[in-house]
């Protein structure tokens, strides 16, 4: 494999994403004991109704410039591109500007308008201030485009990491000592958020001529009719990951919902901290594979990507569903033990959905956004329906429950419609092997159980970890013989 190989950049860049997305996680690990115990059950549930709202409205805010800005930018880049990059950085700047205005607005309207139907009254200027937080990450998320564009992994995970450990540290000064409850957590994101746009725009502007007379209609007309679609991907996508909080703040009583956020942050923090790298990494990769070195490339490079990324996720997700009754009480407290009940439904889905980031690839270099849009819409139908039908009879696992069934859904209906336009070799065999033992690792620690809550975590992770690499060396001659070159050097 050559330095400049695509898998190998792949990775490389992979872990840049790996240890931002890991520091990021900690932080959140780290807040999230003070969280669930600083605030009620029910409080905690309105945390996550407020900040999916915020998420979900988002989506639309951003109108997809954030996906154009990575696609365009090799093009403009270019020394012979159609557009310059003073054209580049005005265009998407200023309408991320004015997109962001202009929804943060509508969105301080909605929560006028819907105080005492969606939402209980009492929250209604909590939801109001919490509101321009829309319109900074509308901004943050074009700016931090630029730097994945540019492949700079290194600076982009550095500011990501520094900007989510200062924010967790503001809410938590604020929360504890000046600005009591909600509105001390929003109060530290907004301030974080402001200085990394100023930090961010600041540097953008010293460097470009970012102006009105600037802005190219032609390239904002193209990044519209790439972007759109990923406006109502995005949006679908929202609903279908976090729409079910919407129905348990219908059907169920308000402490339900947190106890339901506990154990699917929980999962996510899993999920996101191997496959968020790894997605991050693969898009720009894959358009400069595919333009540079052509399909053929491109389809060895998903095959590998696609048997190694299988081979730490299995065991990733079955280590934590082994763990998942202990963390909750050790990270939340025994007041979210309920939690534990949802983490398998909930981290297999979020799993699915994660992987779908890869396999998508024949999607996403085609062009064929709408394809992702149909698949989306479904899914999220689905998860719809299933929420109205299996929430009121089950409560929050009916919730996990839909969230499974329409992420699996999802997979593999939209790794199918991929597959048609970008085949490569699926690694079945190695797929097969990786999952069997991972499952046999899970059968082995769960049966590790001590009277301390952190001797059982620890010697369940050690005993895991190890014989999961022993079976692997054992079953799997290639991995086998790269280790082996690797211990010889």
């Amino acid at each position: 494999m050559s330095s400049s190989s695509p898998v190998k950049r792949f990775f490389s860049q992979s872990s840049h994403y790996l240890t931002g997305t890991t520091l990021i996680t900690l932080s959140h690990l780290f807040t999230f004991p003070i969280f669930t115990r600083v605030f009620s059950v029910a409080e905690y549930g309105y945390l996550s109704l407020i900040t999916v709202s915020i998420s979900t409205v988002l989506a639309i805010s951003k109108l997809g410039l954030s996906n154009s800005a990575v696609r365009f930018y090799e093009e403009s880049h270019a020394p012979r591109g159609m557009y310059t990059q003073d054209q580049y950085y005005s265009t998407f700047f200023l309408a991320a500007c004015v997109t962001g205005a202009v929804i943060t607005l509508l969105s301080a309207l909605a929560a006028q308008l819907l105080s005492g139907i969606a939402f209980e009254s009492s929250l209604k200027s909590l939801f109001l201030f919490a509101s321009s937080i829309i319109f900074l990450r509308t901004l943050t998320a074009t700016l931090m485009s630029f730097m994945r564009g540019a492949q700079k992994t290194k600076t982009y995970n550095l500011i990501e990491t520094v900007t989510s450990y200062v924010s967790s540290g503001l809410s938590i000064l604020l929360t504890l000592f000046w600005i009591k409850g909600l509105f001390g957590f929003y109060a530290g994101q907004i301030i974080a958020l402001i200085l990394l746009v100023l930090l961010l725009a600041g540097n953008i502007l010293k460097k470009h001529d970012i102006r009105p007379a600037n802005f190219s209609p032609g390239l904002f007309r193209e990044s519209i009719r790439f972007g759109l679609p990923f406006v109502g991907l995005e949006f679908l996508n929202h609903i279908l990951t976090y729409g079910d909080r919407f129905f348990i703040n219908l059907f169920c009583p308000p402490e339900a919902l947190g106890i339901y956020s506990v154990g699917y942050n929980l999962s996510g923090y899993v999920s996101n901290m191997i496959m968020v790298p790894l997605s991050c990494a693969a898009t720009p990769i894959l358009i400069r594979t595919w333009t540079q070195e052509g399909p053929e490339a491109t389809s060895r490079f998903l095959a590998s990507s696609v048997r190694y990324l299988t081979l730490f996720f299995f065991p990733a997700i079955m280590g934590f569903i082994a763990l998942d009754e202990e963390l909750i009480k050790i990270l939340a407290s025994e007041k979210y033990a309920g939690a534990a009940a949802i983490v398998p439904y909930a981290v297999i889905g979020i799993g699915f959905f994660a992987l779908s980031n890869i396999t998508n690839a024949g999607l996403i270099i085609h062009k064929r956004s709408d394809r992702i849009l149909l698949h989306s819409a479904v899914a999220a139908i689905l998860n719809t329906v299933l929420n109205i039908i299996l929430i009121p009879r089950f409560s929050i696992l009916g919730a996990a429950i839909a969230t499974l069934v329409a992420y699996a859904w999802f997979f593999i209906s939209i790794t199918r419609s991929s597959y048609s336009r970008l085949q490569f070799s699926v690694p079945v065999g190695k797929i097969v092997l990786y999952f069997s033992c991972a499952v046999g690792m899970y059968l082995t620690i769960i049966m590790i159980t001590f009277q301390s809550l952190y001797l059982t975590i620890m010697s369940r992770i050690a005993i895991g970890a190890m014989l999961y690499s022993l079976l692997i060396l054992f079953f799997d001659s290639d991995i086998r013989m790269r280790t082996k070159r690797i211990l010889s050097l």
